[in-house]
């Protein structure tokens, strides 16, 4: 019979082998993704003409205003509060602070990174009379997207750190 620490330290094993092949493959993913564009920066892909043409033909003005809810809370001060929230919630033997001002430096590093990524694509936004919001600079990578998968990283982490955490040390 295996004791209970040795099977939630088979369990944590396996979860994070679980992310870290998930996340490996994301990056091939986006990286594939990222190749593709590349090639022809000016013209958009068949896929995405379609896509864009069906969302434009079924836009409906209750789910326009949800997206542009998500939309703006995927940027800005709503971000960084909940990723210094999960900053704080996923620390471990370390001021509160500490685990918020890391997170909200780490969530910049990845701004950084995708406001040069964004320079080296240098992908062009449809016709603004498509757009449901405002927007700015390049087309890809969406800011909101990428800020929005970052902090929603942070909060997963944050909450499975957590979740092993023991409820009274002996």
């Amino acid at each position: 019979m295996t004791s209970p620490q040795y099977s939630r330290w088979n369990q944590r094993t396996a979860m994070t082998r679980s992310a870290v092949a998930g996340a490996a493959l994301s990056v091939v993913r986006f990286t594939t993704l990222v190749a593709v564009v590349a090639v022809d920066r000016e013209a958009p892909l068949a896929w995405d003409i379609s896509w864009h043409r069906w969302a434009l033909d079924h836009r409906d003005p209750r789910l326009v205003a949800v997206a542009i809810v998500v939309t703006t809370t995927g940027t800005g001060p709503v971000a960084y509060a909940l990723a210094a929230l999960a900053g704080v919630l996923g620390r471990r033997n370390r001021p509160w602070w500490y685990g918020a001002l890391t997170a909200v430096i780490v969530l910049a590093g990845f701004q950084l990174f995708r406001w040069s990524l964004s320079a080296v694509i240098a992908r062009r936004r449809p016709a603004v009379a498509d757009w449901a919001w405002q927007a700015s600079g390049l087309a890809m990578p969406s800011g909101h997207a990428t800020t929005s998968a970052v902090v929603a990283l942070f909060l997963c982490v944050a909450l499975m750190r957590g979740r092993y955490r023991p409820v009274v040390q002996v």
